[in-house]
């Protein structure tokens, strides 16, 4: 039996794999899956051996945008309080993926997680507020990183659907814009890039970065800073072309296709996460299989003033965190937060 996880900053997945044809080991998987789901006892002994593992990690692979600090002071009774909050059966999804008997399965499953009771107590979490960090990394171009939450569910209906559709659509056009930008030699970026993070279905954050050139004619951060920022205004405050729609129309097309081809080629791993994002989104139309009709009709009633509209709210239904890593010699000092909010401000985007 071999066993992996991973997962992200709103997942963690679990996974097993066993012979189907040993009822014996399906048995003994369950049984694992079962303590991870309820019955960790996180003993100072197993809690100061992740701790090592953790931070041996951080020295490997370490990130300039992270902060594992946590993990040095972390205790054993804080882990427990975090695990009785967040493992919760109503936020739980067991999938098996073989050869195997469906209703015996099942009753397999349930005769081993039918005791696990949820809390209906609410998880407490801290409010989100807009926030800019300057760091001094010493290595590298600056980089300028901003990321906008969106506050927006899972679609679960054919209009949620439709709407996730949009913002895909929004991100691909700010994104050709950007890169258009870089193209520019004489322009402040190095290079650009934008991507979204999911939740469910649905697009969670939007991110967008550049890397500052240069070109030794001195710090040119205050430029890249206002250059970015007034491309994001100038699509909030004025929206997009027909030309950009065009071209964002074609592009999600060629997507699309290639994921239904993913889709229809998948791993056992692929078909169980796209079966748990179906469960926890709870939605009406899925991914899985994938459903070319519900993108069909949406694709075809888009209009660039709905676009437009939806841009335009973005500052209503977002969280905008701005990191920004300035290189230079140890010691030198960055620029400051209210001077990087006076060139938003300047910019006219200022979250």
């Amino acid at each position: 039996m071999a066993a992996g996880g991973g997962g992200g900053g709103n997942q963690t997945m679990y996974r097993l794999t066993a012979p189907t044809d040993d009822p014996r080991a399906l048995g003994e998987g369950l049984e694992l899956l079962r303590d991870w789901a309820g019955a960790i006892a996180f003993d100072a002994p197993s809690v100061e051996a992740a701790r090592q593992e953790i931070l041996r990690e951080d020295r490997t692979w370490g990130s300039r945008r992270l902060d594992w600090s946590w993990s040095r002071t972390a205790t054993p009774a804080e882990l427990r309080r975090f695990y009785a909050a967040i493992y919760q059966p109503q936020h739980m999804a067991v999938i098996a993926i073989g050869d195997l008997d469906p209703r015996s399965t099942l009753a397999a499953i349930t005769a081993r997680f039918g005791d696990l009771v949820g809390s209906p107590a609410p998880v407490a979490t801290a409010a989100l507020a807009p926030a800019i960090e300057v760091h001094a990394s010493g290595s590298g171009p600056a980089l300028i990183s901003i990321t906008d939450a969106l506050d927006r569910g899972p679609p679960a209906t054919r209009a949620d659907y439709r709407r996730s559709i949009l913002a895909w659509l929004e991100f691909a056009m700010v994104s050709a814009r950007l890169d258009a930008r870089a193209a520019d030699p004489a322009g402040p970026f190095a290079f650009v890039g934008a991507d979204t993070l999911e939740r469910g279905l649905s697009p969670s954050q939007f991110r967008r970065w550049a890397g500052v050139r240069d070109d030794g004619h001195g710090d040119r951060l205050d430029e890249a800073i206002t250059a970015l920022f007034r491309e994001l205004a100038a699509v909030e405050q004025r929206g997009f072309t027909a030309a950009e729609l065009a071209a964002a129309l074609a592009a999600m097309r060629t997507a699309r296709e290639a994921r239904a081809t993913y889709l229809r080629d998948a791993t056992p791993d692929v078909i169980a996460a796209e079966a748990a994002t179906q469960f926890f989104a709870r939605a009406e139309i899925g991914y899985w299989p994938f459903d070319p009709e519900a993108e069909r009709a949406a694709l075809a009633q888009v209009t660039l003033a709905e676009l437009d509209r939806d841009a335009m709210a973005w500052r209503a239904d977002k969280h905008r965190a701005i990191a920004i890593d300035v290189a230079g010699p140890p010691g030198s000092a960055p620029p400051t937060t209210a001077h990087v909010q006076a060139l938003i401000q300047a910019a006219g985007a200022m979250p």
